[in-house]
């Protein structure tokens, strides 16, 4: 999943934040529906040859290539981790998309754009994570053309959640916090946006990875599992980070995967 705070260190040298520190290293990110909501938010934002994408918290750039290749309109992509952007320039690179994808290191709550550039804004499981999702749904709207798109799939409760739950989601998740449906479309509502869709999603484990699966390239299986274990054969921190990760994955609390799910939400400017 996309953040917009960067993984670092901190003056000791200890790694921040290990859940993005280890998606960059490896350049993989993850949102609930995988390419098959991508596509349901190009759908719903009208996204076609004439559009100006800009892709929020990009990652590695899998979306924002695959709406370039799809949907034949120009995409730039952002997100704060340098090593995202690294990713996502070399895939533009080797699918010859670099004439229509563009990718910038830049922070969600800070957008360095004009205002009313873009025709769609798009971004997928990252407005949960930033600090303050108020102003990053206002930059959304800041940079947007009048009566243009902004369409976010964002990690949603399926009800109020239960306490353990939710701490344990922001502890294991790089301090993620989701919203109901309603909280949701509230945020967008406060923001400027009006005939909102809202569509949720159960979060289905098998499901979610064959929607995964489709957006990926057999090359990028092998450099995925590569990366992840030089990064545990050579480095003693990255080992250390791996045992805890798995260490939380035997104590999730009881009802953790029927809380939440992911949300589809679309407004216009």
């Amino acid at each position: 999943m996309k953040n917009s705070k960067r993984s670092k260190k901190s003056e000791t040298g200890k790694i921040k934040n290990p859940y993005f520190e280890i998606q960059a290293e490896i350049g993989v990110t993850k949102h609930g529906g995988g390419r098959s909501a991508t596509d349901k938010l190009a759908v719903l934002c009208k996204i076609d040859s004439d559009s100006y994408v800009l892709d929020v918290g990009c990652g590695p750039g899998m979306s924002s290539c695959h709406i370039a290749e799809n949907y034949g309109c120009k995409v730039v992509g952002i997100d704060i981790s340098e090593k995202m952007i690294q990713h996502a320039r070399e895939r533009a690179n080797r699918k010859g998309l670099e004439d229509i994808v563009e990718f910038k290191v830049a922070d969600a709550q800070n957008l360095p754009f004009e205002e009313g550039l873009f025709d769609v804004v798009i971004s997928e499981s990252v407005t949960a994570f930033l600090d303050d999702k108020t102003r990053g749904i206002s930059e959304y709207a800041r940079v947007l053309k009048s009566s243009g798109y902004v369409g976010i799939n964002e990690i949603t409760w399926m009800g109020e959640p239960d306490l353990d739950v939710a701490d344990f989601m922001k502890r294991a998740m790089g301090g993620v916090v989701p919203e109901t449906m309603s909280s949701w479309i509230g945020l967008l509502e406060n923001g400027g946006f009006h005939e909102i869709t809202a569509l949720n999603y159960e979060m289905k484990i098998f499901r979610q990875w064959l929607n995964e699966v489709r957006g990926l390239e057999a090359r990028d299986y092998m450099r995925f599992t590569l990366k992840l274990l030089s990064l545990i054969v050579k480095s003693n921190e990255y080992r250390s980070i791996m045992k805890d990760m798995v260490k939380d994955s035997l104590s999730i609390p009881k009802r953790f995967l029927k809380s939440w799910g992911y949300g589809i939400y679309v407004g216009k400017k």
